[in-house]
């Protein structure tokens, strides 16, 4: 206890407020154990959580392939082909598409220096007869300026085209027989297989399209009752192919 002096004078007592050393202490031994336990309580859930830090793997990142260059010993073809598997766009169409789509028929077998003639002079008559088939250019006259023969067995080997004017038209058009340009098959296309079309200039007559069960031979005709005819084709190129005999002569 402190003892009072009797002066009327105020006066502090510092044992009220002293901390003692033990009390000062266990203070500290508390703070410390405290400290300690926070921190391992700390670390405790760190380790339980599995975090862990790797490092990077960059074989995962995408990387771009390395640029293909043709060596120089390389062909055109390949390079070519390189270049194409590069870029995939739809293919555009054809600008020639006729000369696709005639790749695919069978072809006529024209002769060296073939011609492509205009006909002027009209056929007013025609008269089929005997062994021989007489185009006459006006109804009145008596003499004919072509006279085609009449044939029933063909030629034992082929003859080439010399000209697009092959024969003429088996009816009449209007009031005058047409000549027969052999690139013209698309117009008797409509003609059946027995349907008369014209006489070609080597005597033989010309008959609409060929079913699909007529075996032709190379110049696109074949034998009908001990007699030789053509036919038209729908995959030809022409009305006839080549000339099963000999043809006559026909400036028209």
């Amino acid at each position: 206890m402190c003892k009072r002096p009797a002066a009327k004078l105020p006066t502090f007592c510092y044992y009220d407020v002293m901390i003692r050393t033990r009390d000062f202490l266990i203070y500290i031994g508390v703070l410390l154990l405290l400290l300690v336990g926070t921190t391992l309580t700390g670390v405790t859930r760190f380790s339980s959580t599995g975090i862990v830090f790797a490092e990077p793997n960059f074989d995962l990142i995408p990387v771009a392939p390395e640029a293909y260059v043709p060596e120089p010993d390389e062909n055109k073809a390949d390079r070519l082909a390189w270049f194409r598997s590069l870029i995939k766009v739809n293919p555009a169409p054809s600008d020639d598409l006729e000369n696709d789509d005639l790749s695919t028929l069978k072809s006529v077998e024209y002769c060296s220096g073939h011609r492509t003639l205009i006909p002027s002079r009209p056929i007013k008559r025609l008269e089929v007869g005997g062994d021989e088939i007489s185009l006459y250019n006006d109804i009145n006259t008596t003499e004919p300026f072509v006279v085609l023969p009449v044939r029933s067995i063909r030629s034992t080997f082929d003859t080439c085209l010399p000209d697009n004017i092959i024969g003429v038209t088996a009816n009449r058009v209007g009031d005058v027989w047409k000549p027969l340009l052999n690139s013209d098959i698309s117009k008797y296309s409509n003609y059946q297989a027995n349907q008369l079309v014209g006489y070609a200039r080597d005597g033989f007559p010309i008959y609409g399209m060929a079913e699909d069960t007529q075996e032709l031979d190379s110049c696109g005709g074949h034998y009908v009752d001990f007699s030789y005819r053509y036919q038209l084709q729908a995959d030809a190129e022409g009305i006839i192919l080549c000339y099963a005999g000999l043809p006559e002569l026909l400036e028209l």
